[in-house]
Order: structure tokens, then C-alpha cells, then sequence
């Protein structure tokens, strides 16, 4: 009798351990970063015609100046930031500002002690090049893998995290080709990014991870829509056993630059539950811990920023609400409950 009342008591208790998100808490979270897009320049700023549907409390600003970076970095520590993930175009077009902007960013993020990585933009504009790997990695090389060795910018295994964004728009022959490129010249990297396309999207990235879980098909102001969207993607993700690392959001609300998409307003519940429902799933990163991104710091053509706002009584209310989110997964983390798995 007593020994089937311990095998009882045992089963209902790891029961309740798989039904709980607590459960699944016992990752350390070593990383919380932020999208965040340094192209701010004053001639992209525009309000005839609009293109952002909130303003920011440092107004139309410069994103070289030392105040804003500066600014942006007191926030970040303030509420539990340690990343900034740097929107990098790789294009000849872009690169007077990229050049520009980046370099006034990294020296004070090296100074402040925030880790940075670069997401890799445009290098879809080389697809239809004749070699379109060699294009890509020539420009990496030669243009990002000097910030590689910077104290600040972050490692994974001791190579620098590259984040490819909108990977689905090529395959992994292609992928695998670039990452040749850029070894062969300046040693390992760690390669991320999510061709969601591909049979199998390890065959050619390190970790899979998404730039904005926000999904066209649900309706207007469709919170649930957007929640259980992103729970059958991190479920997906979890469920290979390969790292993998997710993206919450605040909002959407891009019909400034790209009418048609269905606006979902800043809320500070729904970026709690975005928020949870990132950090309920194992990330299986060898080194035991997860990761959370956030998009965005400050992406305010699509709506998506939790830099503070003018728009709204606490222009700082969503970095609190990650504040008090990050600071929740860690206290459960410490309890003796979470620590089974």
C-alpha cells in the first residue's frame, strides 16, 4: 500500500510538472535582446507623407549621436537588456549610413558593456547576381567581420553570432555556400536564421531563430490570433531538440509603409503573454541556457518598438512589462519545483 501511494504521488507529480510552464523554466536566461534598427537618420524620419504611427520621446532623432545611444543603453540596463541585435544592410547603397551609424553605436555599446550581433539585411537584393554566395560573403567579410573581434559583439562557442534575416527567400545550398565564403576568409562563425521552407533548416544554420512572429491572417487587434500563432511556432521549434531561440512582440502596425496588413495596437497584457509564451519551451542550447528576443527596440515604421513613446501616459510601460517578466521566469527558475525537468 504504501509503495503504490509513492508511485501515485510520483506520477501525479511529474504529471503536473508537464502541464505547468514552470516546468519547462529551468534554462538560465543568459540573453535578453532587442531588434534593433540604427538607420535612423533625419531624412528617414517623414510626416508628409507619415511613415511611423507613434513618436518617440527623444523625437526625430539621430541614431549617431553619442546622447541617443547612450540614452538607449540606460534604458536597456534599467529593465534587463543585454543584447542589441544590429539591423546591418549589406547593400552599396546603404552603406554610407550603415558605416556611419554602426560605428557610433559599437564604441558605446563596447564602453557600456551591452553585446551586440548583426542581422544580416539585403543580401536578398544579390540573389539574381551571377554568384550570389560570393556577393553576400564578400560583403560580410569585408564590411561586418571587422566588428567581429570587438569585446562587445557576441559569441556563441567562440564565433560570432550572424543572424541572416528573411532566410526562407533562399535554400540551403545557397546558405551553406555563403557560410564557405565568409569561414574560409575569416574563420567559424555562428550562423542563425529560419528557412522555415527547408526540410531541414540545421542543414545549414546553427540555431533557428525569427526576426517577428506577427502573422498577416489574423484579424484587426487579433491578440488570441497572434498568441496561439506563435504557441504552435515555438512548439514546432522545441519539438526538433535543436537550438532554437523566439521572438516576442508588443504590436504591429506598419499601414504607414505597407497598407493592408491588420494593425495590432501596442498592449502591454498581450506583450506579457508573448513574452510567457517564448520562454515556456525548452531551447536545448548546449550551454543549458535561453534566449529571448524582443522585436523591436525601435522599429517605428512597423509599430513593433518598446522604446518609450510619447503616445502614451508611461511612455516606459512595455519595458516595464518585460522588466517585470524577466524578472518573473528568473525567481521561478530559483524555485525548487522548477529545478526538475
Amino acid at each position: 500500500m504504501q509503495r503504490s501511494g509513492v508511485v501515485v504521488l510520483l506520477v501525479v507529480a511529474f504529471a503536473g510538472m508537464l502541464l505547468s510552464p514552470m516546468a519547462c523554466t529551468t534554462e538560465d536566461l543568459s540573453i535578453v535582446g532587442v531588434m534593433y534598427h540604427h538607420w535612423w537618420v533625419p531624412s528617414r524620419w517623414s510626416d508628409n507623407p507619415r511613415n511611423h504611427p507613434y513618436e518617440p520621446v527623444l523625437g526625430h532623432y539621430d541614431n549617431a549621436n553619442a546622447n541617443v545611444i547612450r540614452q538607449h543603453v540606460a534604458w536597456a540596463k534599467q529593465y534587463g537588456i543585454t543584447t542589441f541585435v544590429l539591423n546591418f544592410w549589406i547593400t552599396d547603397r546603404d552603406w554610407w549610413w550603415v558605416s556611419r551609424n554602426t560605428n557610433a553605436v559599437t564604441d558605446i555599446l563596447d564602453q557600456e558593456g551591452i553585446n551586440y550581433f548583426f542581422l544580416i539585411d539585403g543580401w536578398f537584393e544579390f540573389l539574381s547576381q551571377p554568384d550570389p554566395p560570393y556577393e553576400i560573403a564578400w560583403r560580410v567579410n569585408s564590411r561586418a567581420a571587422p566588428y567581429f573581434n570587438r569585446s562587445g559583439y557576441l559569441k556563441q562557442d567562440g564565433k560570432p553570432i550572424v543572424f541572416f534575416w528573411a532566410a526562407s527567400q533562399s535554400n540551403c545550398a545557397m546558405f551553406n555556400a555563403v557560410r564557405s565564403g565568409i569561414e574560409g576568409t575569416i574563420g567559424p562563425i555562428y550562423m542563425t536564421g529560419d528557412p522555415w521552407n527547408a526540410p531541414d533548416p540545421w542543414a545549414c544554420f546553427d540555431l533557428r531563430m525569427d526576426y517577428n512572429p506577427y502573422i498577416s491572417s489574423c484579424g484587426e487587434n487579433d491578440y488570441s490570433c497572434q498568441l496561439a500563432h506563435q504557441e504552435d511556432m515555438w512548439r514546432d521549434r522545441s519539438s526538433d531538440r535543436k537550438p532554437w531561440a523566439p521572438t516576442a512582440i508588443p504590436g504591429y502596425d506598419d499601414h504607414y509603409v505597407r497598407p493592408g496588413n491588420p494593425i495590432l495596437v501596442l498592449n502591454a497584457e498581450f506583450f506579457r503573454k508573448s513574452i510567457r509564451t517564448a520562454l515556456t519551451r525548452r531551447q536545448y542550447h548546449e550551454d543549458g541556457t535561453k534566449w529571448l528576443f524582443i522585436c523591436s527596440w525601435n522599429e517605428w515604421h512597423e509599430g513593433s518598438q518598446i522604446e518609450p513613446s510619447s503616445n502614451f501616459g508611461d511612455p516606459e510601460f512595455l519595458l516595464k512589462t518585460l522588466k517585470e517578466e524577466i524578472d518573473s521566469y528568473r525567481a521561478a527558475a530559483l524555485q525548487p519545483a522548477a529545478a526538475i525537468y
